[in-house]
């Protein structure tokens, strides 16, 4: 699986065990794999009950709020590294 999404054993073995957290488009990546999408992936095992469309809307909102957080922290950084740079010129 690993050969698979282009990274080493160890990062997907983190990725497995938890220890990293697993970004969208790496997501999107292993549900493609599995020709799935991401819903599917992620609700894979569950009981049918948890795929009616409230339950959906549900982990929608949630997908969309951490890729919304992780859009945040990435701007964040960017700000920081600016500012990092302006004081270094001075």
């Amino acid at each position: 699986m690993s050969k698979k999404l282009d990274i080493s054993i160890p990062a997907f073995s983190k990725i497995e065990t938890g220890v990293t957290d697993i970004n969208f488009s790496r997501l999107e990546q292993i549900a493609g794999l599995f020709k799935m999408t991401v819903v599917q992936l992620l609700l894979y095992g569950e009981e049918s009950s948890v795929t009616a469309s409230a339950d959906l809307e549900l982990l929608n909102t949630r997908l969309i709020n951490r890729e919304e957080e992780v859009i945040y922290l990435q701007n964040k950084l960017i700000v920081l590294y600016e500012e990092i740079n302006q004081a270094a010129k001075k």
